[in-house]
């Protein structure tokens, strides 16, 4: 496996970035969702993230594990599928500025980043990435297929990085989960990857 060079934001997208995109109205705008994506999200009359709620002042909270709290703008955000994801990149990169280019990672990204100690809080959120779920090389089962194997079907994809109620023994660079595309209960979020800096002159 050979990976290009690339730019890679420090942290997951926040709440507070997040949030931008959801104050533009982007959930009713078409252009930013991918086919799919915007067909799920009519579908669903889905207009923000899973874990948020707005109360009678139009103030947005949020609702963990142990209930309602302040949606904090620094924490990343969390409850989105992977439709959200893509469509987050594409509002980012239209933009312009810094965020041009900007797209989803993929695992390998994720993982090189990761390991070189280059991104940061890393185990505050699952990071969706676009890559379908497949074996590694070498892979081998284990204990039996149906933990893993059955979900090498294209449909589910690779999310990275585990989540604060993720067992610390899974919080790992190589350790990798999934899910299908539309899920939004994994406290997945995302982190944006963006095209190498032009070399100084």
């Amino acid at each position: 496996m050979e990976l290009s060079s690339f730019g890679i934001a420090r942290h997951p997208v926040s709440n507070a970035e997040y949030l931008a995109l959801r104050e533009q109205d982007s959930y009713q705008e078409a252009s930013v969702w991918s086919d799919r994506g915007w067909s799920w999200r009519v579908e669903h009359s889905t207009t923000h993230p899973d874990h948020w709620r707005r109360n009678e002042r139009g103030e947005w909270f949020d609702v963990g594990v142990n209930g309602p709290g302040d949606l904090s703008p620094n924490a990343p955000v969390m409850g989105i599928s992977l439709h959200e994801a893509l469509a987050f990149a594409d509002w980012a990169t239209s933009l312009g500025g810094e965020l041009v280019g900007a797209v989803l990672l993929r695992k390998y990204q994720w993982e090189v980043a990761a390991r070189a100690g280059v991104i940061e809080s890393i185990g505050r959120c699952w990071e969706w990435c676009t890559n379908a779920f497949h074996p590694c090389a070498e892979f081998r089962a284990y204990p039996d297929e149906d933990v893993s194997a059955r979900f090498f079907d294209q449909r589910h994809f690779s999310l990275r990085g585990g989540c604060l109620h993720t067992q610390p023994s899974l919080r790992r660079s190589s350790f990798r989960n999934f899910a299908l595309l539309d899920t939004r209960t994994h406290f997945a979020g995302t982190r944006l990857v963006f095209p190498p800096l032009d070399p100084i002159q």
